[in-house]
């Protein structure tokens, strides 16, 4: 399992969760409420996105622009993947070489 598809099916399981919440439940029982957590699935898929987009364009020494699937291949994961790894690093998939 890569790095990527580690943290996608990390949202996946928080989206599920979220999706049981019925709507409009927010303080109490769930804190942050169904919208809230969906909203931030939305964003930590972006975020993913953008910070392979940025390490895909970087180029190398030769001045070629890598493609995201040759860093990962490679174990070359933007240090902001790592940290947002680290937030489900109790899973038991969670590797220790993507701590940042």
């Amino acid at each position: 399992m890569t790095i990527t598809e580690f943290i996608h099916a990390r949202i996946d399981d928080d989206e599920a969760a979220a999706l049981r919440i019925p709507a409009g439940v927010g303080a109490g029982l769930h804190p942050f409420g169904r919208e809230r957590i969906l909203a931030e699935c939305a964003v930590k898929r972006a975020l993913v996105q953008e910070l392979w987009e940025t390490a895909g364009l970087s180029g190398n020494e030769f001045g070629a622009f890598r493609d995201w699937h040759e860093l990962e291949r490679v174990g070359e994961y933007p240090s902001g993947l790592r940290h947002l790894a680290t937030l489900y690093s109790d899973h038991p998939d969670f590797q220790e070489t993507w701590t940042p």
